[in-house]
C-alpha cells in the first residue's frame, strides 16, 4: 500500500506542478533485488492507471534499458567527474550524520582537507547553500541546504 500511496502523491504532485512522472527503480541492492518485486511495481502502476513520462514501461525494458546496477560504471565516471570540475560543491566526508552540524554541514573540514574516497570508510557528499531552489517543471521550489550524500560508504551511488 505504501508503494500505491507513494505513486499516487508523485503523480498529483508532477501534474499540479506541469512536472514529468519519471519512473526511477533503485537496484543496486542486487542481494535482495527480485523479479517478483519489479513485476509488483508495474503491476501497481497498470492497476492505479499511473503512466509515466519517462522511464521503463515494464519489467523486461527496465533491464533491458534503465536498469542502474547495470550502469555502475557510467555513475563512477560521473562522481570522478564532478569531483575534478566542482570542489566547491562536492567533496569526500568521513564523517557520519551525528557529525554534521544542525544544518546538516561537515564541521570536521573534509571538503577543505580533500579526504580520499576510500569504500566503507568515506562518502561523496554535495553542498547545497542554504534558501537554494530549482526548477522542477513549472514549479521553483525550495531545496534542503545542507551536505547531502551523493555517493554511500558502499561504494554504490546514494538514492537522490
Amino acid at each position: 500500500m505504501g508503494n500505491a500511496v507513494n505513486a499516487l502523491l508523485t503523480q498529483w504532485w508532477a501534474r499540479a506542478h506541469a512536472a514529468r512522472l519519471i519512473l526511477r527503480i533503485d537496484d543496486f541492492d542486487t542481494a535482495r533485488a527480485r523479479p517478483a518485486y519489479l513485476e509488483d511495481i508495474f503491476d501497481t502502476l497498470a492497476w492505479l492507471g499511473i503512466r509515466v513520462d519517462a522511464g521503463p514501461s515494464d519489467a523486461h525494458s527496465f533491464l533491458s534499458a534503465w536498469s542502474m546496477a547495470q550502469r555502475q560504471d557510467a555513475f563512477r565516471r560521473a562522481r570522478d567527474q564532478l569531483l575534478a570540475d566542482r570542489p566547491d560543491a562536492v567533496f569526500v566526508c568521513r564523517c557520519s550524520r551525528r557529525q554534521l552540524d544542525a544544518s546538516g554541514r561537515c564541521m570536521a573540514g573534509c571538503r577543505a582537507t580533500r579526504v580520499p574516497l576510500q569504500p566503507g570508510e568515506s562518502v561523496v557528499r554535495l553542498s547545497v547553500p542554504p534558501g537554494a531552489r530549482a526548477q522542477v517543471g513549472a514549479a521553483l521550489v525550495d531545496v534542503p541546504g545542507g551536505d547531502h550524500v551523493i555517493w554511500r560508504r558502499e561504494d554504490l551511488p546514494a538514492y537522490q
